[in-house]
């Protein structure tokens, strides 16, 4: 009977064991999160909208040439007379504070994270076959126009994007309670950040993009060419 007693209490003794290794994790991600709501977040989001080239030195069919290079395919229109490309970027870093936990666990949170938006390398060719101050430079011009103000008006979207939701993003991702070491603990970290801003940044380059793809018909460039046939 001593025997049976002196077993069934070294199986008590186990299942606690096993049902504390267990709770670990959830009671250092728990106490983690409270470490960083004592330390709050300061937040750097800067952007610029680069310098923009203007390129005349460019034949139509060289122009084309280059739109099917960026965009793998043949234009719509079949004569490329102007072409805006703006090359957008950001750039997210963060400072990353750690403190030591109960046992081998560590805590890693943020205390900065700078985020910078931008573009850069952005140019528009117009065709040197058109001819100044005449109605197919011109709107040739205004439609190129267009798709510039519609990146500036994404790269603005982004940036008051990032301004609203940046500490609710970084919340929802967390600080990080691990037993990895630092460095290997601040790129998971900085990882999960950038993978969950990259999703934001992408869908609103692709709302920009169905905007440009809405003026770049041939419906469209059939009713621009009438401006001109009018004249």
């Amino acid at each position: 009977m001593k025997k049976i007693n002196t077993l069934f209490a070294l199986c008590l003794l186990c299942f606690g064991s096993v049902s504390s290794a267990d709770a670990a994790p959830v009671y250092q991600d728990k106490k983690c999160k409270e470490i960083m709501q004592e330390h709050p977040v300061e937040f750097d989001i800067t952007y610029d909208f680069g310098n923009l080239e203007y390129d005349r030195s460019k034949t139509a069919q060289e122009i084309e040439s280059i739109f099917v290079k960026n965009n793998q395919k043949a234009h719509e229109n079949g004569k490329v007379q102007g072409l805006t490309i703006l090359k957008g970027y950001y750039k997210l870093s963060a400072i990353i504070a750690s403190e030591k936990m109960r046992g081998l666990y560590s805590c890693y949170y943020p205390t900065k994270i700078t985020l910078h938006l931008g573009y850069k390398d952005s140019v528009m060719y117009i065709a040197k076959e058109l001819k100044e101050k005449t109605c197919e430079y011109e709107r040739t011009l205004r439609h190129e126009y267009t798709h510039l103000r519609f990146g500036y008006l994404g790269l603005a979207m982004q940036v008051m994007t990032a301004q609203n939701n940046m500490q609710n993003l970084i919340n929802d991702i967390g600080p990080l309670a691990t037993i990895k070491k630092k460095e290997l603990a601040e790129t998971e970290l900085m990882k999960k950040y950038e993978n969950r801003f990259l999703s934001v940044y992408q869908a609103i380059e692709q709302i920009i993009k169905d905007q440009n793809a809405k003026i770049d018909t041939l419906e469209n460039y059939t009713e621009e060419s009438k401006l001109c046939k009018s004249i």
